[in-house]
């Protein structure tokens, strides 16, 4: 299950979890880490253990680590919260209003919250914390999230971007210094005690207004957290938390097994040695890990007058199905456009290129390509073949038997596809291999020197496609495939709204278009799994953006 996961460097900015054009995923892939049989633990109602690895800060928005990004959304809560269909809605605000196009809109704070220490919550705190995220040196993931989030098409600056107006302990008016799309997704950021918060990490300690209070912390035992009694939202029922620390991925993995922690969040293939074991509760759920093909819009076939034709039939011809089922055992979901399946934005029929053989030969006919070469492989009246160089990484296993796949499916249409990739001893990889492989993938991406090229983003929580696809982002370095279209950058702009109800319909439009043109051919999005010990019951619901939702309603069973 070992799996290392880096980001391409010719990108833009990016965040661990939610950067709007976070990068190639980069991976190692290893088989049979994990037993799939657990030791049983000896049964302890009064406290679960939950992994993390090494901390650099306790504070949440200084914080890089996605373990304890995770963590801490059971100590602090932000303005607003996504739900699970990743629409925005409140959480410790009441009421709100949105004025000026989204540049000022006033908060009315839920009453009656408190912080971990007793004090109230109040628009001190959120004066405090906007300015605190303002000027923080440091990269952090809520801060890469606040970028990602408005910094798109305007000009953004973090450190002048939004005021306050206090206007009494319960009232607050921001203004935004322009116009921005995702303003709401932007304040989802956690608020932090005015009075208690110190910049100092050896001195910081967390107080927040989430089910759990912080209690004590050292290096050797972990963070431990007790359930806060006066919590506003519903009974705790957990008593006690431990945040155990491990020094990487693998060895969480090994202490899951060994009764060591309770929860462990491994890839969809590797939950399935575990699905014989009674003492393993699997709460499987779809990542933001999407794997596409990228087309290369220099190519004068795949961008030429019948280029969108020739997308289609390539489309039509890969059988998704099985790849999810050899590749990723069934644990990875079809999609036709980069919206995240969960997501209210998807417009109900983004999966219409289903695998279709005679559809996609029909299309290659009547695009010319009706002549058969002696190895079987079509060509037009000018003598052009269709034989494309097809581009991936080595070290990832899942993605070279994909393209295994792709290959033999696209020979049925008539497509030869010639697979071309770094190559890598898969058996004695390290970080000093995979560094030298991704030099060499990224300078044949920017040298143009591929047809097509199987690779995968962790997209953003907070949607914006323009990083794919609008063309002012051909020389940054993520619309690498060199996509323009001037309908394409229109209804991207024309999305840059923070009515909900109003982006959902723009998105209809964005994808739409997106089926239509097929600049990238979506494949799927890969699902992961939370293991959790059988006797923890109740209504947690893992999402890639809050591991352990809803664990605070959870409890612990003999």
């Amino acid at each position: 299950m070992k799996k290392r996961i880096f980001f391409v460097s010719i990108l833009l900015i990016m965040s661990i979890l939610f950067s709007g054009c976070n990068g190639f995923k980069r991976v190692e892939d290893k088989d049979n880490v994990g037993k799939g049989k657990l030791e049983r633990p000896s049964s302890d109602r009064d406290k679960i253990i939950i992994p993390l690895t090494k901390l650099n800060t306790l504070d949440p928005l200084e914080n890089n680590n996605f373990n304890y990004y995770n963590f801490s959304k059971l100590m602090y809560e932000g303005l607003f919260e996504f739900d699970k269909n990743l629409k925005v809605k409140p959480l410790l605000v009441d009421n709100y209003s949105i004025e000026d196009d989204g540049k000022k809109i006033t908060l009315e704070l839920k009453k009656d919250i408190y912080w971990h220490n007793g004090d109230k919550l109040t628009t001190e705190d959120i004066d405090f914390t906007i300015k605190t995220i303002k000027n923080l040196n440091k990269e952090s993931i809520y801060k890469n999230s606040i970028l990602s989030a408005l910094g798109s098409f305007r000009y953004f600056n973090i450190k002048s971007f939004i005021k306050t107006n206090i206007i009494d302990e319960n009232k607050i008016e921001l203004y935004f210094d322009n116009i921005y799309s995702n303003n709401l997704e932007a304040l989802t950021f956690p608020i932090v005690n005015k009075d208690s918060y110190s910049e100092l990490e050896d001195e910081y300690t967390p107080i927040g207004t989430g089910p759990y209070k912080y209690k004590k912390y050292n290096t050797s035992n972990g963070v431990e957290l007790i359930k806060n009694d006066r919590y506003w939202n519903g009974e705790v029922n957990i008593p006690r938390i431990l945040g155990r620390i491990f020094q990487d991925e693998d060895l969480i993995v090994k202490a899951f097994e060994d009764g060591r922690t309770d929860f462990v969040n491994i890839t969809g293939v590797d939950g399935e040695k575990y699905k014989k074991d009674s003492n393993t509760r699997i709460l499987e759920y779809t990542s933001s890990e999407y794997e596409f093909l990228g087309y290369n819009f220099k190519n004068k076939i795949l961008n030429g007058e019948k280029g969108e034709e020739i997308r289609k039939a390539i489309y039509y011809g890969i059988n998704r199905q099985e790849i999810i089922g050899e590749v990723y055992l069934g644990h990875a979901t079809q999609v036709d456009t980069p919206i995240h399946p969960d997501s209210y934005l998807t417009n109900g029929v983004t999966n219409i290129y289903g695998h279709n053989i005679e559809k996609a030969k029909d299309i290659l006919k009547d695009s010319g390509f009706d002549s058969v070469d002696s190895d079987g492989i079509l060509k037009d009246n000018l003598g052009r073949r269709l034989s494309f160089r097809l581009l991936t990484n080595s070290s990832n296993r899942h993605r070279m038997k994909a393209a295994e796949i792709i290959k033999e499916n696209l020979k049925d249409i008539g497509i030869e596809i010639l697979l071309e990739y770094p190559p890598v001893d898969i058996d004695s990889l390290d970080n000093e291999k995979i560094d030298e492989e991704w030099k060499i993938l990224n300078k044949t991406i920017k040298d143009g020197k591929y047809d097509i090229a199987l690779l995968g983003w962790e997209l953003s929580l907070i949607q914006d496609l323009s990083f794919m696809f609008h063309s002012s982002f051909k020389y940054s370095g993520s619309n690498f495939i060199k996509y323009n279209d001037n309908i394409m950058d229109n209804l991207l702009e024309g999305a840059y709204i923070n009515s909900q109800e109003d982006k959902k319909k723009a998105y209809e439009g964005i994808q739409n278009y997106i089926m239509e043109e097929l600049p990238y051919g979506s494949l799927y999005f890969t699902n992961k799994s939370l293991l959790s010990r059988d006797n923890i019951k109740g209504p947690l619901e893992p999402t890639f953006f809050n591991l352990y939702r809803g664990l605070e309603k959870c409890m612990i069973l003999e």
